[in-house]
């Protein structure tokens, strides 16, 4: 099969085993597109999509995602998410689940770090894999910057410089680049070891 010109393989059979397949979209790296045109092409009888259903505001998200964010974000809940994962493996299934919120702290619940704690407490024990997406920082950053400055700030007078320091500082923002930074705590939570290809 391709899709956008990417040639991707896919079996129309029942896998022997299931998995679960986190997409973790850092912030500016594609993940609308991938959530929007990529991930539901593969939804059929053997794999599940519970990620974000795009445009975010205007679809409705599927009650598997909210569960699954729910215990990600907050720490609640981890055994009734890690029963019904357990359940759709059994199946044979595999589950596909993005969310770029993942590495944006909360305001009123958790940090980013503790969300990719529970993640790894959720997924402990499971047959898994973790794909982030990551972007050269500079591009990254600039699209972010324009994005947020004309959707939201443009009474407020404020430099890149300025922004920047904020968002990473204050917002705790996870790096979208290609970082040892950024792989450490993959690594810590995952136990896996995150190759960053360019």
């Amino acid at each position: 099969m391709v899709v956008d010109g990417i040639v991707v393989a896919v079996s129309g059979e029942k896998n022997l085993t299931g998995k679960i397949i986190v997409h973790i979209g850092l912030p500016k790296t594609a993940t609308t597109t991938l959530q929007s045109d990529f991930f539901p092409v593969f939804v059929n009888d053997f794999i599940e999509y519970w990620g974000v259903c795009q445009p975010r505001g205007k679809r409705g998200q599927s009650n598997a995602y909210f569960n699954f964010y729910r215990a990600v974000d907050t720490g609640l809940r981890v055994g009734e998410v890690r029963k019904e994962l357990e359940l759709k493996i059994a199946q044979g299934k595999t589950v596909i689940f993005s969310e770029e919120m993942i590495t944006v702290s909360s305001t009123t619940s958790s940090t980013w770090r503790e969300k990719l704690k529970n993640l790894g407490n959720i997924l402990k024990g499971l047959q898994y894999d973790i794909v982030v997406t990551v972007r050269d920082p500079i591009p990254a950053l600039f699209s972010y910057y324009v994005e947020l400055h004309r959707d939201n700030y443009s009474h407020v007078r404020c430099n890149i410089f300025s922004y920047c320091t904020y968002w990473f500082q204050e917002k705790e923002l996870l790096p979208c680049c290609k970082c040892r930074y950024c792989s450490h705590f993959f690594n810590n939570n995952f136990g896996k070891c995150l190759d960053v290809h360019n």
